[in-house]
C-alpha cells in the first residue's frame, strides 16, 4: 500500500533546518476545502487508520537559472495539529519524525553534527 503525501515548498531560510531536523515541523495556513486541506485529510485519515503519511518538503531558493532549487526531502508525518484559524483559513502544524535521529538524510548526504 503506497504512502499518503502532502507536498509544501519552502524558503531556504526554514528548509534547511526543517532537513537536518533542527526544525521537525512546518507550520502552514490553508483554506478551509482547498486542495491542502483535501490532502492533510487524506494524511489524518491514513495516520488513524496506522497507515504512513509523508510530507515533501521542496525548497523554493533563488536559482539563477530556474528561480527554484528543487531540492526535496520526504519525512513520515507524526502528527498534525489545529493552531487556530484567521481570516477564514485555517492555520496547522504539521510535525514529522527525522529520519533515523541521527542526522542522515534520505537522499543519503550526512547532517553536520555539533
Amino acid at each position: 500500500m503506497s504512502d499518503t503525501l502532502v507536498i509544501f515548498k519552502s524558503i531556504p531560510e526554514f528548509y534547511e533546518k526543517e532537513r537536518d531536523g533542527r526544525k521537525p515541523n512546518t507550520e502552514r495556513i490553508i483554506s478551509y476545502n482547498g486542495d491542502d486541506d483535501f490532502a492533510l485529510a487524506k494524511c489524518q485519515s491514513a495516520m488513524n487508520e496506522g497507515r504512513r503519511a509523508k510530507v515533501e518538503i521542496i525548497c523554493t531558493g533563488i536559482a539563477p537559472e530556474s528561480g527554484v532549487t528543487g531540492e526535496m526531502f520526504f519525512r513520515t508525518i507524526t502528527d498534525i495539529s489545529l493552531v487556530g484559524t484567521i481570516l477564514g483559513k485555517v492555520m496547522v502544524v504539521i510535525s514529522w519524525e527525522h529520519e533515523d535521529g541521527m542526522g542522515e538524510f534520505i537522499d543519503g548526504e550526512a547532517a553536520p553534527h555539533e
